[in-house]
This record gives structure tokens, sequence and C-alpha cells, in this order.
């Protein structure tokens, strides 16, 4: 009976990774490989904690969550998970760094506030690859990621949808003219003016951001990693 119920149990964690796996190949599939360089390595890195993480969600029977996957830098990546029940809401941040998972953050958040940035991650629909730098423009720090960047696979009492962030989900791109970049050099030389374009945290870390402002610290861990790493 108990050998039984442990081949049941592999299984239906095999035919998670699976599906999950799967729905992952087809958005990838349907995309130029030069636009989902970043993107590939994201989810090499952080498949099997995203797969971990959404069947213990679902054996608990949480039927609204939210995770959203992506690389703010190049070194470390970060998983975001929003999930509730009738009554509580809840995020947690796990980093991956070095092929090792961290519990980052666990805080609860006001329901009605974890709602609306939910639906807001829920209605949002995927976007066209980020486009290159033009040709001749540069970054002042961070180098920008043409294409995709981050994934995002939710469920809403049934509803599932997964769909991928392009950059400039991510980041808002602002490029500097070659007006500004003159005047950066000339007039306005030695006055903290530098030449470069920059960015700025774009909607989804604006949500996420939003989020933590409005929580508050928890001990309630509903997610309990079992993978080591990745």
């Amino acid at each position: 009976m108990l050998r039984s119920k442990l081949v049941i149990g592999l299984t239906c964690m095999l035919l998670a990774r699976i599906a999950f796996a799967g729905t992952e190949a087809e958005l990838i599939a349907a995309q130029a490989p030069d636009d989902v360089v970043q993107l590939n390595k994201t989810l090499d890195l952080t498949r099997n904690t995203a797969a971990d993480i959404e069947q213990q969600l679902r054996a608990k029977g949480v039927t609204q969550f939210a995770m959203i996957r992506f690389a703010p830098w190049a070194y470390r990546e970060e998983i975001w998970v929003l999930y509730r029940n009738e009554e509580k809401a809840f995020v947690t941040e796990f980093t991956v760094e070095n092929a090792r998972v961290r519990l980052r953050a666990l805080v609860e958040v006001e329901p009605a506030v974890w709602d609306q940035a939910f639906n807001t991650f829920f209605v949002a629909r995927q976007k066209r690859p980020a486009a290159p730098l033009p040709v001749g423009a540069r970054m002042r720090r961070d180098p920008w990621t043409p294409g995709y960047s981050g994934i995002v696979t939710l469920d809403k009492d049934g509803e599932a949808r997964t769909y991928l962030l392009a950059t400039d989900d991510l980041l808002t791109l602002h490029i500097q003219s070659p007006v500004e970049e003159l005047l950066c050099s000339t007039v306005f030389a030695g006055m903290h003016c530098y030449n470069g374009s920059t960015t700025t945290d774009g909607w989804v870390k604006q949500q996420l951001d939003g989020l933590m402002q409005h929580s508050q610290k928890t001990t309630r861990k509903l997610i309990q990693l079992t993978t080591g790493n990745q």
C-alpha cells in the first residue's frame, strides 16, 4: 500500500514537472533564439524550484497564485510567489545564486492590495520582444538585454496562464540623445551628468515593490522547499 502511494506520488510529481516544462518549451519555441538567451538561463536555474513550489501550492489547495521569475542582475535569479486563501494573502521571494536557493522575504499583504497586484499580472499579455539598443547607443551601467528576460505563471480558480516577460516589462529604457550626450560632455560636464543610456524599474518591479510596501512579516511558511539547488 505504501509502495503504491509512493509510486502515485512520484508519478504526479513527474507529470507536474513535464507539464510545467512543456508550457515553457512551447513559449520558447515560438521565439527567435537571440530573443531568449537570458530567459533560457533563468529557466534552467529556476525550473526545479518553480516546479516544486507549484506542486506544493496545489497540494495545499491554493487556488490563486502567481509566480514571477526573472534575473535582476547577471549573477542572481529571483522567484516571487504571490498566493492567497479565502482570508489571507502572502508574498514570498526566493533568490537563486551560485546554484543555491535562499528565502529572502516572507510577508503577509492586505488582501485588497494583493488582489489588485495579482489581477494586474493576470490580465497582462505577452508583449513583443524588447528591441536591441539603437545603433550608437550605449548603456551607462548594466547592459541592455534584448528579447525576453522573465516568465509569469498564474492560476486563478482553475484558470491558468503563462506568458513571457520582455526586458522592457522589467526595465524601462531611457535612451540618451546625441544632444544630451553633447551637453553632458560640455556644458554640464562635472555636474553629476554622465553619458550613456539608463534604465529604471518597469511595471513588474513596481508591482512587487508596491506589495512589499503594504506588507508585514509573518512566520507562515506554506512553501517548504525540498530542492537543495535549482
